[in-house]
């Protein structure tokens, strides 16, 4: 154990890595998102889209926060999320440190194949957007985002999300439009063009883009939401419906074909 002025880090082995974040900024996002940055008291390793860390808050239960960006150089750790019950509301203005321990879920990013990728996300799977973006760079890739709303009081500006160059196309609306436009963007695209489609949210949402995967030939990939309680495999909170696998251990991203039982899909393995 180790501590300095404001952290206490215990090192209790592989997964099980804590420290302890000062808050720096909170920045309300529209009327319902959040944006917070951290500065770490240690690194916490490498980070790949999706992951996520268990977030402490004094006298409140752990929550599990997906990654925005992380800085390794700086320990500053982005985290962006949508604010739903009392624990986000404090989180995003009254809190000055948290505890946090991860980084948790497996890097399955090999599953986004081809040079042009989809990705269709609502809500919860804002998070992963600048994290995802700089991978996309990295990996010489084309990205296409359709964010999906729940109502139009929820849409804000992208640039207070996504401050990186960005080349692809980013398309938002609302949920109720969703199907058209899919069709719209789908249509102005050259056939083929998209060789995985990826998608973070509901199971509903899930299962339209596995769909279009399968209809344009693409790869599907997907990062359904579940509760997440342990984070590490030892509780089963976060097995996902009709199927053998852990959300927090097994994923948080899996191909279409691997969750087709929980979405219905009659052309999975």
């Amino acid at each position: 154990m180790r501590s300095s002025n404001y952290i206490t880090m215990y090192d209790l082995g592989e997964g099980f890595l804590y420290t302890t974040g000062r808050v720096v900024d909170a920045q309300r996002i529209g009327q319902r998102f959040c944006r917070l940055k951290l500065r770490l008291g240690r690194d916490l390793g490498e980070v790949s889209p999706f992951q996520f860390v268990m977030a402490g808050l004094p006298g409140e239960f752990e929550i599990p926060l997906t990654v925005s960006m992380y800085n390794r150089e700086k320990l500053i750790l982005d985290l962006f999320f949508k604010v739903r019950e009392y624990s986000t509301e404090k989180l995003c203005g009254s809190i000055k440190y948290i505890s946090l321990r991860g980084f948790y879920g497996k890097n399955r990013l090999n599953l986004v194949i081809g040079d042009k990728v989809l990705y269709i996300t609502e809500d919860l799977g804002f998070s992963s957007l600048p994290l995802l973006i700089s991978w996309i760079k990295k990996n010489s890739k084309v990205l296409d985002v359709i964010m999906v709303f729940e109502n139009e009081s929820e849409i804000f500006e992208v640039a207070k999300l996504i401050d990186m160059d960005f080349s692809g196309r980013i398309v938002q609306c609302i949920r109720s439009d969703l199907e058209e436009r899919l069709d719209l963007v789908t249509k102005s695209t050259t056939s083929n063009t998209w060789k995985t489609i990826l998608a973070a949210g509901g199971r509903e949402l899930l299962k339209k883009a596995c769909e279009l995967a399968y209809e344009l030939g693409a790869e599907g990939v997907i990062a359904p939401y579940t509760r997440i309680k342990c984070g590490i495999g030892a509780c089963g909170y976060c097995i996902i419906p009709r199927t053998k696998y852990l959300l927090c251990v097994d994923g948080p991203i899996f191909k279409c074909s691997e969750l087709a039982s929980y979405l219905g899909l009659e052309h999975g393995d």
